[in-house]
């Protein structure tokens, strides 16, 4: 998964503030932090990124399994900032951060549980990482700090901060079992997670069409709240050219069936199609780039995506004997 765990944590965190019933500005508000809250775990790519600089596009593409190879990747990422002991303490050094900033708590109990959770969470890294363990973790720590500095000048309260953050930071590492390795979830009471990945069908293709499905369905999930909380029609944000996107079925007969290994045909073929029949027109034609332009092009492109891919995945399964 990849921004799924924003859009997950996204439509979790409005769906919350709807529960609450607190005003639709402040549920949208709690919506977008959380969805950041949500990718915070993956500033430990980082490192990757540098892995992928390092091995020149001669290993990077067509597929990705040297970036994973390469000593120290999987050591690294999903593993510290994926763990869920280090979630639930991150959550304590944003609380408290809140805290403090809002001045809800007594000082010594906020600055006092900051300093509690801070000193856990490097004491975690000093004993079990060298160098880049403590970067990984600092840029962890920095990222969740700048959000609850965001997230108290908007005026979210200590409460619904440290819920965002629970939301984005604990829902992460579930939404990783189905690629890569999937996360030590209790680091570092345990090292490793789960000794393979979750796989949705036993036909590679199929398998990473579905996936490909569920990241949509996020999407879809997160328009939809932020829809709600807007008060608008997500019918109103699609035009029937989406249908367009069916036409895909054929890329079926033609290109290398994608699996997790070789995927990136298969996703920029879609995208491309829905932005070239959603997003393209609905700019082109209104000749301006106002909200409701950009929301129609988007609804618009998220729907040819899906048509895209319901036809290809019914084409493969026609032709596979």
């Amino acid at each position: 998964m990849y921004i799924g765990h924003g859009l997950l944590a996204f439509a979790l965190g409005g769906a919350l503030g709807m529960r609450l019933d607190t005003s639709r500005s402040r549920a949208l508000a709690l919506a977008f932090v959380a969805g950041a809250f949500g990718m915070v775990p993956d500033v430990d790519l980082a490192y990757t990124v540098y892995v992928v600089l390092k091995a020149g596009p001669q290993n990077v593409f067509p597929t990705t399994e040297f970036v994973w190879a390469e000593a120290g990747s999987w050591a690294v990422h999903r593993k510290l900032t994926h763990s869920l002991v280090v979630g639930v303490l991150g959550v304590g050094v944003v609380a408290s951060l809140a805290a403090a900033l809002r001045d809800d708590w007594h000082p010594g109990v906020a600055f006092g549980g900051l300093g509690a959770t801070l000193a856990a969470l490097f004491a975690i890294v000093l004993s079990s990482h060298e160098l880049i363990g403590l970067m990984t973790l600092s840029l962890y720590v920095l990222a969740a700090a700048g959000l609850t500095l965001a997230a108290v000048r908007r005026g979210l309260p200590t409460r619904l901060v440290a819920a965002a953050a629970a939301i984005g930071l604990l829902s992460h590492p579930f939404g990783d079992v189905f690629m890569g390795s999937p996360p030590a979830f209790l680091y570092p009471l345990a090292s490793v997670g789960p000794a393979e990945k979750l796989a949705l069908s036993p036909d590679p293709t199929v398998n990473l069409v579905a996936l490909f499905a569920l990241e949509v369905g996020l999407a879809w999930a997160a328009i939809w709240t932020a829809m709600q909380l807007t008060e608008r029609r997500l019918r109103s944000y699609v035009t029937a050219r989406a249908v367009l996107g069916a036409s895909f079925a054929m890329a079926a007969l033609v290109i290398q069936p994608p699996t997790l290994d070789i995927a990136y045909h298969f996703a920029l073929g879609t995208i491309g199609l829905g932005v070239a029949v959603g997003a393209m027109p609905s700019l082109v034609v209104a000749r301006g780039y106002d909200r409701e332009t950009v929301l129609q092009g988007l609804g618009t492109s998220l729907a040819t995506v899906t048509f895209a891919i319901t036809g290809y995945l019914l084409a493969y399964v026609a032709l596979t004997p």
